[in-house]
Formats: C-alpha cells, sequence, structure tokens
C-alpha cells in the first residue's frame, strides 16, 4: 500500500495523526491525490447502497483478486484493503447500552495455550510472559509483548486482535480478523470468522455482520454455527 493510500485511509478512518494531517494537507495541493481521494468518496458512496448480496458478491471477488471492480475506482490491487476497511469496518452505528450488553455475553477472548499440556514445543520467554498478561487480562501489556514477537504467526496475530477487542479498538482488531479469514490453519479461519462478527454486530455495522453471519451459517460444521445463530435477532435493522 502506497504512502498516499494509507493516508486516505487514516483520513476515512478519522485516525490521521498529527504529522499525517499535516502530510495530508500538504497532498492536497496535488490534483491527482484529490483526485484519489474524490474517487474514494464515490464508491463508497456506491458501497452503501448496495444490496446486502450485491456487497456480499464484491467482497468475495475482492478477498478472492485482491481488486475491486466498482467504478470510478480504479485503484490497484494494494487499494483493495481500503475499500474492505471503509465499506465493512467504518459503517454502522451505536448499539443501545441494553445491545451491547447481551451481546458481549456471548464473547469469549480466544483460548491461550497451555503449557502444561505441552500444547507448544519450547515456548520462549517472551511468549510466556504474554500469555501471562493474556491470562491475567492485562490487555495492554499483552498486546505489547504479543506484538514483540518474531514471527507474527496467525496465532499470535489471533491473541493480539482479541487483546484489542477487549480494549474497545474493534476496526484495529476487525482489520487483523479479515485477514486473517483467508488463514490457511481452519481453526484460525473459523476462529477469525466469529470473532469479525462478534465485533461488527457489537458496533451495529449490519451489513457488515450479515456478510460473515452467511459465511459461519453456510458451513453446517461451522464450531460457531450455535452461538452465531444465538445473534440472529440483532441482525434485523434498528
Amino acid at each position: 500500500m502506497t504512502e498516499d493510500h494509507i493516508l486516505i485511509e487514516a483520513y476515512l478512518d478519522g485516525s490521521l495523526s498529527k504529522d499525517q494531517q499535516i502530510h495530508f494537507d500538504q497532498r492536497l495541493k496535488n490534483a491527482s491525490f484529490r483526485s484519489r481521494l474524490l474517487d474514494a468518496g464515490v464508491a463508497l458512496d456506491q458501497l452503501q447502497q448496495m444490496k446486502d448480496e450485491e456487497f456480499l458478491q464484491a467482497l468475495k471477488e475482492t478477498k478472492t483478486t485482491k481488486t475491486f471492480s466498482l467504478k470510478p475506482w480504479l485503484g490497484a490491487a494494494a487499494i483493495a484493503g481500503l475499500l474492505i476497511a471503509a465499506s465493512m469496518f467504518f459503517f454502522g452505528g451505536p448499539n443501545t447500552n441494553l445491545q451491547q450488553e447481551a451481546i458481549a455475553q456471548h464473547f469469549i477472548p480466544y483460548p491461550p495455550v497451555d503449557f502444561s499440556r505441552g500444547d507448544m514445543i519450547n515456548p520462549d520467554e517472551k511468549l510466556k510472559s504474554a500469555l501471562r498478561y493474556y491470562v491475567n487480562e492485562d490487555w495492554p501489556k499483552a498486546e505489547e509483548t504479543f506484538r514483540s514477537l518474531d514471527p507474527q504467526t496467525d496465532t499470535i496475530l489471533m491473541y493480539v486482535a482479541n487483546c484489542q477487542l477487549k480494549q474497545g479498538n474493534y476496526r484495529d482488531a476487525e482489520k487483523i480478523f479479515f485477514n486473517l479469514t483467508e488463514s490457511m490453519a481452519l481453526n484460525i479461519r473459523q476462529n477469525a470468522e466469529w470473532y469479525l462478527f462478534y465485533s461488527l454486530l457489537y458496533r451495529n455495522n449490519i451489513k457488515g455482520a450479515r456478510v460473515l453471519y452467511g459465511d459461519i451459517t453456510n458451513d453446517p460444521k461451522h464450531p460457531f454455527l450455535p452461538k452465531a445463530s444465538q445473534l440472529k435477532s440483532y441482525l434485523e435493522e434498528k
């Protein structure tokens, strides 16, 4: 993803840092940058008007080809992530406190590795520390320590995203979960679908939640099918 794409994504997300805001203001003087920003806005308007089935098809196409066919968006493969993030993760509105409390009752953090059972061979001390923070629900320290590990495996990223959920950083977590829905490991992929569904629903992003609900319930062997089905009533437009 180019620097311009990163700036546009941060702008749409409302997460521009002070330095990024200065750079963004400077880039606005560039006609090509303004054109990209305008195209992004038009494409997002089109996304918001999509019916659920059209959105699902476009999302699947994007995940498969890493490009997006909506016109007038003409970006390269690197921009697909922006459209996914903006369409799935930045739309939605607040749920009522009662709705959020009810949905939150269905959340169980991704289970930590149990060293006593030999779930992991020769774990290093930093990983052990990260998991201790995780078990003790010290989410900021756990996230920081997990992020310091190398390599950042799918399992480590799953822990990072769960830490973010528990800290209320839903959109950052959703980006990780979305990428993990393409994991080669079935367990990681299914967990990512569940947590992404949960987070979108919690944020009242009904359109995005419906997409993930379909992915889960279309697989009769999906381990999270019963839990997702219990939340079906919240998929109705408010």
